[in-house]
């Protein structure tokens, strides 16, 4: 059996996903089939590992809330912000998969 990856891993595997020309997405977790498939930051990282909800969550203890109800799924909502790009998306998760290989996150 596998080791379970780390939040790190995950984040950077997660990023490398959406790197790809047109593998992002908003307003959904996923989109497309084959080759053409697309994910939105919270898509691509339950689409790279089972725990992809962890890494979920390191990552939005990052991210700035937008408003008093974003509790609940703010990555969903930054990932939704209109002007947000692939790039900055890309980045924010390579930043904190730095982050949490610094922390030592497992």
């Amino acid at each position: 059996m596998a080791d379970t990856p780390s939040v790190a891993e995950v984040l950077e595997q997660a990023a490398e996903l959406l790197s790809k020309p047109g593998a992002w997405t908003q307003g959904r977790l996923s989109g497309g089939l084959g080759a053409d498939k697309c994910f939105c930051a919270l898509g691509a990282l339950i689409e790279v590992s089972p725990v992809g909800f962890s890494a979920a969550e390191y990552l939005e203890k990052m991210l700035p809330r937008v408003t008093a109800t974003d509790a609940y799924r703010p990555l969903a909502k930054w990932n939704d912000t209109p002007g947000r790009t692939q790039e900055e998306v890309v980045a924010k998760l390579r930043e904190a998969a730095a982050l949490a290989r610094a922390e030592q996150v497992a």
